[in-house]
């Protein structure tokens, strides 16, 4: 059985990347809305198709947990959807396959996103120090 076909067998539950990520759960649990925002912040940066989040073949397989969290939020962080790039930075933390490269970049988005807001958030500062 390939890769594919693994997947192909999972139903009702999501398929291509998020399967392959082992985020499949976690993206159900999300409100429409926020499932929505996955979708377009996928698409915004890494030059693919939203439906391949939870569809198809894995193609995509150069990335981890962390670092596609830490896309997402970074991409949610420039559109200045800040609840949101929070949501997904802090849910970068946790990932399973956490290491020191990719949680300092997730830690440099974090300060990004404190600072921006530095004049709207009362502890925005401080959380950035």
């Amino acid at each position: 059985m390939g890769l594919f076909d693994f997947f192909k067998g999972r139903k009702g539950k999501p398929k291509g990347l998020l399967a392959y990520l082992e985020l499949d759960e976690w993206f159900l649990n999300l409100t429409s809305e926020e499932q929505a925002k996955v979708r377009k912040y996928y698409s915004m940066g890494f030059g693919t198709d939203p439906k391949d989040l939870d569809s198809g073949d894995v193609s995509f397989i150069g990335t981890n947990q962390q670092k596609f969290l830490c896309g997402i939020g970074h991409n949610a962080l420039a559109q200045k959807d800040y609840a949101f790039a929070e949501i997904i930075l802090l849910k970068a933390l946790q990932s399973k396959d956490d290491n020191v490269v990719d949680r300092h970049f997730v830690y440099n988005s974090l300060i990004d996103l404190c600072y921006k807001q530095r004049e709207s958030s009362p502890d925005a500062i401080e959380k950035c120090i």
